[in-house]
């Protein structure tokens, strides 16, 4: 109700500061950002893009952007500092995204190496986690590529 009135009738204490608090308050900073992105989000983004190849080197950018604010400073891959991310992609980089895509496509289309389409082929994991089929030519000398492709 008082501050209706003018100011000059407004009550008037002297605010009594302690310094040593203020300063002690002034020295408790925390800044803490958390980004929490699923990675469906992440993939749903990439049906922006019609080329394979721009979606490998955005993924590979990511990953790397990533895995730079992950670690320190000093351990960070060659040329990646954030002033500098117009390196060009490496390409383990590539194939590392290429994997993501491919585990990614693999889990929403079939969701595991039980998925009942794939019941009558003789399929199976391999070191990356990706699901592979055995074709006859698996004896072979033939790459692995070649003689059991990835399941798409």
């Amino acid at each position: 109700m008082w501050l209706k009135n003018k100011e000059n009738c407004w009550p008037r204490s002297a605010a009594a500061v302690d310094e040593e608090e203020v300063s002690q308050e002034k020295k408790k900073t925390v800044v803490a950002a958390l980004v929490s992105c699923e990675e469906e989000t992440i993939f749903e983004e990439f049906l922006k893009f019609s080329d394979y190849h721009k979606i490998l080197r955005v993924l590979a950018y990511v990953r790397r952007f990533v895995s730079n604010v992950r670690s320190r400073k000093s351990k960070r891959s060659a040329g990646e500092q954030f002033e500098t991310m117009a390196v060009d992609v490496h390409l383990e980089e590539m194939e590392s995204a290429e994997q993501a895509i491919i585990k990614h496509v693999q889990k929403t289309t079939f969701g595991g190496i039980c998925h009942p389409n794939l019941e009558k082929l003789r399929k199976y994991e391999d070191a990356n986690g990706m699901i592979r089929i055995q074709t006859k030519l698996y004896l072979t000398e033939k790459n692995e590529e070649f003689t059991c492709p990835l399941v798409l």
